[in-house]
């Protein structure tokens, strides 16, 4: 695949269709469509009044077979490493191929973002739902669709909807904020109205306090036995963590990640519990009422 999917290159059909369909005082966006051997592409291209994220709305009716949709942004941004997302953490990958091992590397799998940063600037590229992507030099690419006939004959055919946004951001991955702004894109916020006399207009079921740590799951024990809180370090740094949740727990006991308890109760100041959490490093805790 190395050796032929880069040099075999195929050009939509016909020319773009281009509209302008939002000029709103917050969002604007522009509309484009495009043909492919019976595949048609559409794609909303979005900018905002107060963020510097660009997102791509994408809806794809994909007929094609053997051929790979990808999108490629070339950035102003020069260095020897890529960093992307994996479950609870990040890697590196170098963006050239010096020896057969980086050649190998032609695509790497990311989760919610991969990051191409130097001294005072860089950019992200996020996504919901894309996980191939490659990092040559300045080329940020990231593959949409495949269209393969093995072993699912039709994998990819019909109708896809996905969104995948540019983050350029001052600083490196970790100073822009990458993991908040992926998740973001992923879970966005939903606006509602709160009825007259109703539950007060704010209100934080937790509250985390750690640059960086991420309350990622809060599930029933398996035993039955309370609930299961799991955090993790996304930056790759050492940091205090303090934790509040509402309605506080009676009591919050460490635990191993098959769910043992493996260490006394922590100490609860006023419903608050405290813990240091070490680079990408998991903790687990089960809540009892």
């Amino acid at each position: 695949v190395h050796d032929t999917f880069d040099k075999r290159r195929y050009a939509f059909d016909g020319p773009a269709h281009i509209e302008v369909i939002e000029t709103g005082p917050v969002r604007a966006a522009v509309r484009i469509k495009r043909e492919f051997r019976g595949s048609v592409a559409c794609l909303d291209l979005r900018i905002y009044a107060r963020t510097p994220r660009i997102d791509f709305v994408a809806e794809v009716d994909w007929q094609a077979r053997q051929t790979m949709l990808k999108v490629a942004f070339p950035v102003a941004v020069r260095s020897p490493h890529a960093t992307f997302e994996v479950q609870f953490g990040a890697v590196e990958r170098a963006t050239h191929q010096n020896t057969s091992w980086e050649e190998q590397k032609f695509e790497v799998a990311a989760q919610r973002w991969f990051d191409l940063s130097e001294a005072g600037y860089g950019v992200s590229l996020l996504n919901d739902s894309r996980y191939g992507c490659d990092v040559r030099g300045n080329l940020l690419r990231l593959t949409l669709l495949r269209g393969t006939e093995y072993p699912d004959p039709e994998a990819d055919l019909g109708r896809h909807r996905f969104t995948y946004a540019l983050l350029p951001h001052v600083g490196n991955w970790q100073d822009a904020g990458t993991v908040r702004a992926a998740a973001e894109l992923n879970m966005p916020v939903r606006a509602l109205t709160p009825a007259a006399g109703g539950p007060p207009s704010s209100r934080s079921f937790c509250r985390v306090q750690g640059e960086g740590v991420i309350l990622d799951t809060l599930k029933p024990a398996r035993d039955g036995d309370g609930w299961i809180a799991r955090f993790y370090e996304a930056r790759g740094g050492r940091v205090p963590v303090r934790v509040a949740f509402d309605p506080a727990p009676a009591e919050v006991i460490p635990c191993n990640l098959v769910e043992e308890n493996d260490a006394a109760a922590l100490p609860l100041d006023d419903g608050v519990f405290a813990f240091d959490i070490a680079p990408f490093q998991l903790r687990t805790f089960r809540l009892r009422r």
